[in-house]
């Protein structure tokens, strides 16, 4: 049970920082990238699929189950 609730917590808890870090990385996107490379903005939620995606590649996806 208590790893049921650890487990949930750190989703609860990577979901939150998802979404904190999507506004630095919206406003960030639309303060630099449509002037450089002429792209179009973007709204939160393609900020917040950026940062997942971003995170996704660099860190990898961990899929060992450890025993204790």
């Amino acid at each position: 049970m208590k790893t049921v609730l650890t487990f949930l917590l750190s989703i609860i808890l990577e979901v939150g920082l998802g979404l904190l870090i999507a506004f630095p990385v919206m406003w960030l996107w639309n303060y630099v990238i449509p002037d450089i490379f002429g792209l179009s903005t973007i709204v939160f939620w393609q900020a917040f699929a950026l940062y997942t995606l971003c995170n996704i590649l660099a860190k990898g996806v961990n899929t060992t189950v450890t025993k204790n």
